[in-house]
């Protein structure tokens, strides 16, 4: 992508007379820039270096740390005790493992369950973010000069921080369409019009304007976060590292993307979402151990919020759920996963709206 830009920015330099073939170029050069492929949340693929031998479980907390960063937008979840203590046992939230063979090199590629996932980040307060985000066009400025996609390291660290938590994002071309319709001197006077104007060849969903200093070795940023209903936000951040200031960047602006009343620190109250009640019946006796499983199994379900046993009877148990979601989708989880299966032949019409479910397996 950035040699296509650097080719491009080249020829235009030699196209300035002739506007017309100009145009058509940009507009090219423009769907190229634009039409960024969103990266899968949770699916990852990771180079092996056989030499170093093969850590499977290694690779998998690897994957799952990157899967976690990029589901709820933030790094910090990672320092979190229950993350770190779900870490020990990364192989629990796999759905699919391979490896592949390209040439002399071999990698892994991990698919991993996006219920399991999204609950875990359930339980530490941090819901997952959803999948589909705002494009971000990112302008930067240090000491009132642009900054361009060919412009390393402040292009390629910005780059890296973003695209770790999948936030989808373009850098503007700064060609001559770009640098006609905004001035550095009009964005540090605060006139933001010309900005919004030439991001609309982008097609973006928000702008962000970064503007960086550096005095004395250390970095000073200040961020304006430019939205669709023409509302504008505001922030400042410093570090003495360019790198870490533009890690904090990325965390701030996942945070103001996703709505800040999504991210909450682990020990806040949070507001609970409206509940439905439903009963769920598992036919049959269950001895302890797979009481136990049903038990867990229930309660590790998505937008599932508790789970409590209503009646333990001969024939069947029944459970009552407290769920964030409808019946339908309730169903749709336990059918994806592999212990329960629904008992068709069980017909009682004194527990209407009541499921009834069978362990696999059982008779």
């Amino acid at each position: 992508m950035y040699l296509l830009i650097k080719l491009g920015r080249n020829i235009l330099s030699n196209l300035k007379k002739h506007s017309f073939f100009l145009f058509f170029f940009l507009v090219g050069i423009q769907l190229q820039v634009v039409a960024q492929e969103l990266r899968p949340i949770y699916e990852l693929e990771i180079s092996v270096r056989e030499e170093e031998g093969i850590d499977q479980t290694k690779l998998i907390r690897q994957a799952i740390e990157e899967v976690l960063v990029r589901t709820s937008g933030s790094d910090k979840v990672l320092n979190l005790d229950l993350v770190k203590e779900a870490l020990s046992y990364p192989d629990k939230y796999v759905k699919q493992l391979s490896y592949h063979q390209r040439a002399t090199e071999r990698s892994i590629k991990i698919l991993f369950n996006e219920n399991l996932i999204n609950q875990l980040l359930t339980k530490v307060k941090r819901p997952a973010w959803q999948k589909e985000r705002p494009l971000v066009l990112v302008w930067l400025m240090k000491e009132q000069e642009w900054i361009g996609p060919d412009t390393p390291p402040f292009s390629d660290e910005m780059a890296q921080v973003l695209t770790k938590r999948a936030i989808p994002f373009v850098f503007p071309l700064l060609d001559l369409v770009d640098v006609a319709q905004v001035s550095e001197l009009d964005v540090c006077n605060g006139v933001l019009e010309p900005l919004r104007e030439s991001a609309k060849r982008y097609n973006p969903d928000v702008i962000l304007l970064g503007r960086l200093q550096n005095h004395i070795d250390q970095w000073q940023g200040n961020w304006t976060l430019l939205k669709e209903n023409s509302e504008v936000l505001t922030w400042s951040n410093e570090a003495q590292n360019l790198n870490i200031l533009l890690n904090e960047t990325a965390e701030e602006l996942a945070l103001k993307l996703r709505g800040a009343s999504v991210n909450v620190a682990e020990n806040d109250v949070v507001e609970k979402a409206v509940t439905r009640h439903l009963s769920l019946a598992v036919v049959g006796i269950l001895n302890v151990e797979q009481y136990t499983k049903v038990l867990e199994y229930l309660r590790q379900l998505p937008t599932v919020v508790e789970v409590e046993v209503s009646q333990i009877m001969p024939e069947k148990t029944v459970f009552n759920l407290q769920m964030t979601a409808d019946k339908e989708t309730l169903i749709k989880s336990i059918n994806e996963g592999s212990l329960l299966i629904e008992d068709t032949s069980v017909v009682n019409e004194s527990f209407e709206g009541e499921l009834f479910y069978k362990i696999f397996g059982m008779p």
